[in-house]
């Protein structure tokens, strides 16, 4: 009989090939309630990340309800977001900010 050395707890580990899988079927599980709730809001996923795009306009009622959606799902599935990662750019536009 073989000895199990490790067993996770959560989660995959690093470079498991069945990691991409497992996000794309668990991601689509907010990413289709997001854009089924909020309009003008798009949405790219590579890997493990998740980008949500909406216009610049948008900002002030959007976010709220974008946030609001990934709070439920981070609380269903025990998944912490990072907070340094979903703030949206502070002033200016995409190209004056970052290009």
């Amino acid at each position: 009989m073989a000895e199990v050395r490790h067993l996770p707890g959560a989660g995959t580990r690093q470079g498991d090939p069945l990691s991409p899988a497992i996000f794309a079927l668990v991601s689509s599980l907010v990413v289709y309630p997001l854009l089924e709730r909020v309009s003008g809001v798009e949405v790219m996923m590579y890997t493990d990340d998740l980008l949500i795009l909406f216009p610049y306009t948008y900002i002030a009622g959007v976010v709220q309800s974008v946030m609001g959606i990934l709070q439920e799902f981070g609380d269903f599935f025990g998944i912490a977001t990072q907070p340094k990662k979903k703030q949206p750019p502070s002033s200016g536009t995409w190209s004056q900010g970052h290009g």
